[in-house]
């Protein structure tokens, strides 16, 4: 009994060990994160979906690696209602962009509520190893 409780002590090391390790690295690759040059200032747009009583709702916009090398990328924006309340977050992501290439984003998202207007949390690069 004493020695399958320290084989299950000793796996269950291992996997956290496994763990922490991972995270520790993605800590530090959040550490390096620049931010990217937007070249176009974001547009909104929804669509009201009938089957699904919600609306499709779409940030687009372009932004530039001026970084000198390749960068994975994040987009994160906070989608609000008339009176200014939080309804919703879009996201977009892109595994490389090389130095001086522009990436043109598409976050989306689907809410209940009709969106009004919306405020870029993150442009962010995160390099390339």
């Amino acid at each position: 009994m004493r020695a399958k409780t320290a084989k299950l002590f000793a796996l269950l090391f291992v996997i956290m060990m496994s763990v922490f390790s991972f995270t520790g690295c993605f800590w530090l690759i959040e550490a390096t994160s620049v931010e990217l040059a937007q070249v176009q200032e974001p547009t909104l747009s929804a669509v009201y979906n009938e089957e699904y009583k919600n609306y499709d709702v779409y940030v687009e916009g372009i932004v530039r690696n001026d970084k000198e090398s390749a960068l994975s990328g994040e987009v994160e924006i906070t989608l609000y209602d008339t009176e200014g309340n939080i309804i919703g977050t879009a996201y977009d992501y892109i595994d490389r962009i090389q130095s001086g290439e522009t990436w043109r984003f598409c976050a989306s998202t689907s809410t209940i509520f009709e969106p009004d207007s919306f405020k870029i949390r993150t442009i962010k690069g995160y390099k390339v190893f």
